[in-house]
């Protein structure tokens, strides 16, 4: 995926929205989400057409080479980016409105602020990722299926062994699918541990029952799946929490389409599973989004008031947990169409 020109399209109608003459993005992730590749720098958009420059070092000029097919000038300024900036802006545009996405750390944005007074911080990128394009979908489910087959190789490896040699062959087994890696540190928890929803692998052989929450990356886009495992005898609330939560998933699933309030999907599966007994096991939200990164927008949560909107990628994640027994979780990745949700 070269420089994606619509992307660029989408930000700079939000530029004249917010009014704002020149964005500056600093961010590697949403570098990524433009230049589709790792590098650091400053991406410098202007509302108009004629005005986008990467500027950025040495390391990165030979990756760089085709960029400036796609209208992206690069500007290597190996003492320094904010110099680089500084020239740069004082060349093209003096006195104008400048913007920077608002996920830069709080030192960076300070220098910035320093230099250009006339700064203001927006969460523009963050909401333009929210909507996925074809050849995103078609990489977290790429991410998705390699997650897939991944949890499935360990039904007949698990029992018996450790938490942690469980984990450590998920992460293997992902990149020898041709996974960038492990999207997240996977979650591997048998028994009682499984009470934790962010449980950390231990060094106990796992029995009876285990739960394996983990996600590959591919070309930088992150699946994340949750499943369970079982051999041996259950307990029984082990058991009837898992009946609900499948049950719970399956209704949430139902719900998902464009148009849908979110935290109105919400409430309703919460309240089937209190129905069922379960009020006080619920610990965390039905979902969230996921591209990027593992947890993006939008989340899945009782107190979210948008709507779904079409190519949005969310997960849906219902769990419930007793302390001291154990917990339950089913995870999957949902694509939002018009008239229904797709899993992936």
């Amino acid at each position: 995926m070269p420089f994606n020109i619509s992307k660029l399209k989408k930000l700079r109608e939000l530029l004249a929205v917010n009014r704002v003459d020149l964005y500056l993005i600093c961010n590697p992730l949403e570098l990524r989400y433009f230049l589709d590749m790792e590098v650091e720098g400053i991406l410098v958009v202007s509302q108009n057409k004629n005005y986008t420059y990467l500027i950025t070092d040495g390391r990165y000029q030979h990756q760089l080479q085709n960029i400036e097919n796609n209208n992206v000038r690069v500007v290597l300024a190996n003492n320094g980016y904010l110099k680089g900036l500084s020239r740069l802006i004082n060349r093209y545009q003096k006195g104008k409105k400048l913007g920077v996405e608002g996920t830069i750390s709080l030192e960076l944005y300070l220098k910035l602020k320093n230099e250009f007074k006339n700064l203001t911080s927006l969460f523009l990128i963050r909401e333009l990722r929210m909507i996925k394009d074809r050849e995103e979908i078609t990489r977290i489910k790429k991410a998705v299926e390699i997650t897939r087959t991944v949890i499935n190789g360990i039904r007949n490896k698990a029992i018996g062994k450790q938490e942690k040699e469980i984990k450590a062959y998920l992460e293997y087994r992902i990149q020898s699918l041709g996974g960038d890696g492990s999207a997240f540190s996977p979650i591997v928890a048998s028994g009682a541990n499984s009470a934790y929803p962010h449980a950390y692998p231990r060094d106990k052989k796992i029995s009876k029952f285990l739960l394996v929450d983990c996600g590959a990356k591919y070309r930088g886009y992150c699946a994340d799946l949750t499943r369970m495992l079982f051999w041996d005898k259950i307990p029984k609330v082990i058991k009837r929490a898992y009946e609900v939560v499948i049950e719970a998933k399956q209704l949430a699933l139902s719900l998902v389409k464009e148009g849908q309030v979110i935290k109105d999907v919400v409430t309703r599966v919460e309240n089937y599973i209190k129905r069922e007994g379960f009020k006080d096991n619920i610990y965390h939200g039905l979902g969230h989004g996921l591209g990027l990164e593992v947890h993006e927008l939008p989340y899945i949560n009782r107190y979210n008031t948008q709507k779904l909107r079409a190519g949005m990628v969310v997960t849906i994640e219902p769990g419930l947990y007793f302390p001291g027994v154990g917990g339950v979780r089913s995870e999957d990745v949902v694509v939002v169409e018009k008239n229904r949700g797709v899993v992936l």
